[in-house]
């Protein structure tokens, strides 16, 4: 559903495709047969940026905006990294308020600035006694213990520069692409061919995704002679009942927001590395729905004709590691 949101075209395609290529994964395997909370904070963060979408694509209305706050108190409930899923959703909802509004700019920004704050106060209202007792018994808010960690576990503070120059750090976050049959939830997963199949889907998506890009800012100036501009900004080609506001905004901050949400789990990951903690491979899930559609896009780029016969080949491959 949430890859629905995010495609203009061929909607069921990629709503197939992204739990399809991201299925065979083995971290998120093997995490979600241990008893971590991290499966039901993936679900979430994965209907959340997809309602976040929704949201971006056709404006923000009070059904959506509801079911925006009950994902982000749900999601504030299962894990701590959720709060990078509250941020992308803010900035998102807030932009969508902005580019879908109508009036003038500061109604628009007031308006903007009103609904961002449905998400943070949603999840404060339901889960903020628990990171206060966090708080009150650890003295932080993630309810970490890096100076108990440093006396009992030998474990050792670090610096941002420390952190990125580490290998092990760098092989623990691109474990999650790293398809293999043994090896556990915290990214030692023993490296097979497998991992070359993923990675060159992952590639094949990259480029896809800037094909599209490019080719999208070249079309993305209308035909403006006889247009009319409405209230808000919108703009109302001659003979269209269409009014179109800021597609490529819309698009250019969908695309933001969806890689903030990597971006800013391996951000929390560095910071809990110089706190003591390890680099665990499970703390990326939450940003397996733009990792997912990547790699869909990779398979997708075949076309039409071929993109059937890309998914079976990528599936027989990614499967066959378990084989």
């Amino acid at each position: 559903w949430a890859a629905a949101q995010v495609a203009r075209s061929r909607r069921w395609a990629w709503a197939l495709a992204v739990p399809a290529v991201l299925a065979p994964i083995t971290p998120f395997m093997t995490t979600g047969g241990v008893a971590y909370s991290d499966p039901l904070s993936t679900l979430l963060a994965a209907v959340a940026l997809g309602l976040a979408v929704l949201v971006l694509r056709r404006g923000p209305t009070p059904g959506r905006l509801a079911w925006v706050a009950v994902v982000s108190a749900l999601g504030a409930l299962s894990r701590g990294n959720f709060v990078v899923t509250l941020i992308v959703v803010t900035a998102a909802i807030g932009a969508a308020a902005l580019l879908h509004g109508r009036g003038r700019l500061a109604g628009r920004l007031g308006r903007a600035v009103g609904t961002a704050t449905i998400p943070f106060a949603a999840a404060l209202l339901a889960a903020g006694w628990f990171y206060r007792r966090n708080t009150r018994l650890s003295g932080s808010w993630t309810g970490g213990h890096p100076d108990w960690s440093e006396v009992n576990l030998g474990r050792r503070r670090r610096t941002l520069e420390g952190v990125l120059h580490d290998s092990g750090f760098w092989r623990a976050q691109t474990a999650l692409l790293r398809q293999g049959t043994r090896g556990s939830v915290d990214g030692r997963v023993t490296a097979h061919w497998g991992h070359w199949v993923l990675l060159a889907t992952l590639g094949i998506g990259l480029i896809a995704g800037l094909v599209w890009l490019v080719r999208g800012a070249r079309r993305s100036a209308p035909d403006l002679e006889g247009a009319t501009e409405e209230p808000g900004g919108a703009i109302r080609a001659p003979g269209s009942s269409l009014a179109v506001r800021h597609p490529t905004l819309v698009d250019l901050a969908l695309l933001f927001a969806l890689a903030a949400q990597v971006l800013g789990l391996l951000a929390t990951i560095v910071l809990h590395a110089m706190n003591t903690g390890g680099p665990i491979t499970r703390y990326l899930l939450p940003g397996l729905l733009p990792i997912g559609l990547v790699l869909a896009a990779g398979v997708l780029a075949f076309g039409r004709r071929l993109a059937g016969l890309a998914l079976l080949i990528y599936l027989v491959l990614a499967w066959g590691v378990f084989a």
